[in-house]
């Protein structure tokens, strides 16, 4: 999926689109972010995404289902705004996969959805985050979300996000806007993963599947992140210099335009549509969950 990086560059096209107040429009940006919690947290991905690679079913739509609050709260309000925001990164994270993670890393790729394809894919982020911030072009947002104060009421609108991960995580994304290079921010990210993992272990039903590779539901191995353990990631930014020109080759510059236009126009279509009250319909290539509650997943992809 996007790095976080390459979300707020997303959501500040969709901002820029939508008629929010400047309060409002710090509350859509830090919203975008806070999906990626998982990253940091210790616990499977869909439990904030509510997607997951192999499932067709709109994850947005999962989420304003989840909750009566959400499709309730103040439509002129930083809350609801934060909401939008949360949505527009799991639109962009959906059309990733449609686009992006499907062809060219998933189980249909010539990665077969493995570790190889994955590395390919982090090793992407890093190029285009430092596309980013060679041209400065995430500064404005950054500004604006260094003015988000505390977080700690937003968070709870979500109901899977354990209190004070978002703050954290955040706050860990920020931190790595002002580091040197990839390599910095790569292990900045892999030093706040382990604390928070680390804290997370003394819990009572603690979970960390990123420690190691494991079967997901359909039997297959998942993937190990970068950030797993210090060891994995030295391997990793050994081999990102290669791996980057491999992947560079690799995906069409094409595919990434198709990625950004679809996230965007995407986004703001639901975005929109929240932020009046109005219905949100599935996006492109997506569709509505079942009227049984079920969520059909599509495991050959």
């Amino acid at each position: 999926m996007p790095s976080p990086f390459e979300h707020l560059s997303l959501a500040s096209s969709v901002v820029g689109k939508l008629p929010l107040s400047a309060s409002s429009r710090v509350a859509f940006l830090v919203g975008s972010l806070c999906p990626d919690v998982d990253k940091i947290a210790g616990f499977p991905r869909a439990t904030t995404h509510w997607w997951v690679p192999g499932d067709d079913v709109s994850g947005v739509l999962k989420l304003i289902a989840s909750s009566s609050r959400i499709g309730t709260l103040p439509l002129d309000g930083a809350m609801r705004a934060f909401v939008a925001g949360y949505l527009c990164h799991l639109v962009s994270d959906e059309q990733w996969t449609l686009t992006i993670y499907r062809p060219f890393f998933g189980l249909n790729s010539k990665f077969k959805g493995g570790q190889a394809g994955a590395d390919r894919q982090w090793a992407l982020h890093a190029t285009l985050d430092e596309v980013h911030f060679t041209t400065g072009s995430l500064t404005a947002a950054f500004t604006e979300i260094s003015t988000m104060g505390e977080l700690s009421d937003w968070e709870t609108l979500i109901p899977t996000i354990p209190r004070g991960d978002a703050v954290r995580f955040v706050n860990m994304v920020i931190h790595q806007a002002g580091l040197p290079d990839a390599p910095a921010r790569y292990r900045y990210a892999g030093t706040v993963s382990r604390k928070t993992s680390e804290g997370r272990n003394n819990e009572p039903e603690a979970r960390n599947p990123r420690a190691s590779a494991s079967q997901d539901r359909t039997g297959r191995q998942t993937v190990v992140r970068p950030t797993g353990n210090a060891e994995r990631l030295e391997s990793f930014l050994s081999d990102l210099e290669r791996l980057t020109i491999e992947v560079l080759d690799y995906v069409p510059a094409d595919a990434i335009s198709d990625f950004r236009t679809r996230a965007v126009e995407e986004s703001f279509r639901v975005c929109e549509a929240y932020l009046a009250g109005a219905p949100v319909m599935p996006p492109a290539g997506t569709v509505p969950p079942s009227s049984a509650g079920g969520t059909p997943a599509r495991s050959s992809l």
